[in-house]
């Protein structure tokens, strides 16, 4: 019990720590959807968004996400896009989040 809670402590912290760089380097239109369980958060952006453009181009920086279409067969999720929020913050990760929040940017820009 005291393993298991010091680990959720830490996850939500980790959590914690990943919503305030969203809120921080994404555009402001950004909704975030944080799941009651598990550890990851769904981000959507305004329509039409292209969260596989994202993708490729975070691929491209080193950065991993997981574009809602990958859940659904359908396109109504290709605006939206997953983020793993259980990873050990560190300066990568800012960094990461930054270059996230950047491209995110550029391709509202872009539409």
């Amino acid at each position: 019990d005291t393993h298991l809670r010091k680990l959720r402590q830490t996850m939500e912290q980790r959590q914690h720590l990943m919503l305030n760089a969203i809120a921080k380097y994404l555009p402001s239109s950004v909704k975030v959807n944080t799941p009651k369980g598990g550890y990851f958060l769904w981000l959507e952006l305004e329509p039409p968004f292209n969260a596989i453009r994202l993708y490729q181009l975070a691929l491209k920086k080193g950065i991993g996400i997981a574009p809602g279409s990958m859940f659904s067969t359908s396109d109504q999720f290709n605006h939206a896009f997953r983020l793993n929020a259980s990873f050990a913050w560190n300066d990568r990760l800012e960094q990461s989040m930054k270059v996230l929040g950047d491209l995110c940017h550029t391709l509202i820009e872009d539409k």
